[in-house]
């Protein structure tokens, strides 16, 4: 069997690419006697396909690569931070904090017939964003868990609505684009539908959302120090293991700070400035006990 001749003049300018020439070798197997211009378009259509194949092996590495890059900066991300995380894990199992976290709902019989599928339809949703909530402040990112929380709060509000057969008045009055958490709650105390003490407490996570997305605070604090800011809490990032301090952190992330610590001149500690940990925290505290509250207050509607 015969493969081409190498030393024709149509490969003489792809000498140098060996790894194409191999694959030349591979795909034709045997030579023809054909006129030197038939030779040339054969010689032209192998090398082109030859690098198409070899520019897709080299792309494909190359991402291979760069996903490699990535896994090992999430997995240094993840075995850094693993001491704050564990602390917010014990947060977020912490009574004081979180209540008595998430609580089923009605059993299906409690729940008029009518309404039974707009009741339970919301429940799913309101058990992930719950478990999402939980894992943004896991991971650090307490801004977005008062986000979730409001929202949360949102759909348990509407859940009730539909068990007292409210629900439909509030579409009716309220246009859709319209329908913001205060705009609910304010319904929802114009029509008596929920008690007073639940109403403060709506109104106070109303109020962590609102600075939460408006940033009112954060905006007029811009020169505050951080160990004095109404926003942060500053988490201890290094340890001291005999006499010398260690790092237990990852470096920081883009627009994250950190703080040196000289309280104690011979033992200075890094920490990290937490935005939004201290309402985070409230946030939690609030909407547990609404939680608990409103799914009360269903069973007894």
């Amino acid at each position: 069997m015969m493969q081409f001749q190498l030393d024709r003049p149509v490969f003489k300018s792809v000498e140098q690419k060996k790894s194409v020439i191999e694959k030349i070798r591979r795909e034709v197997l045997v030579e023809l006697h054909m006129p030197f211009g038939v030779w040339k378009e054969i010689g032209k259509f192998m090398t082109a396909k030859a690098e198409r194949i070899e520019t897709l092996l080299l792309e494909k590495s190359g991402l291979d690569h760069r996903f490699h890059q990535r896994k090992k900066w999430i997995e240094d991300i993840d075995a850094g931070r693993s001491s704050t995380r564990a602390a917010h894990i014990q947060d977020m199992e912490n009574s004081e904090i979180v209540g008595d976290g998430y609580l089923p709902p009605l059993e299906p019989d409690k729940v008029p017939f009518e309404v039974r599928e707009a009741y339970f339809g919301l429940e799913d949703s309101l058990h992930r964003i719950w478990t999402e909530a939980g894992m943004s402040y896991v991971y650090g990112f307490f801004q977005s868990s008062i986000f979730l929380l409001s929202a949360m709060l949102e759909l348990i509000i509407e859940q009730s609505l539909h068990l007292k057969g409210l629900f439909a008045k509030y579409e009716l009055l309220v246009d859709e684009k319209d329908r913001t958490l205060g705009r609910l709650i304010g319904f929802c105390q114009n029509e008596k539908a929920l008690e007073r003490t639940i109403l403060e407490e709506a109104w106070k996570m109303n109020g962590l959302r609102i600075n939460a997305v408006h940033m009112k605070i954060e905006k007029k604090e811009t020169s505050t120090p951080p160990d004095e800011h109404p926003l942060v809490a500053l988490e201890t990032i290094t340890q001291v293991v005999k006499e010398e301090q260690i790092s237990i952190e990852a470096r920081a992330f883009p627009g994250e700070g950190l703080l040196l610590d000289f309280s104690d001149p011979s033992k200075p500690e890094w920490r990290r400035i937490a935005m939004y940990k201290p309402q985070a925290i409230e946030a939690f505290r609030v909407m547990s006990g609404l939680f608990k509250a409103l799914r009360d207050y269903q069973r007894s509607s």
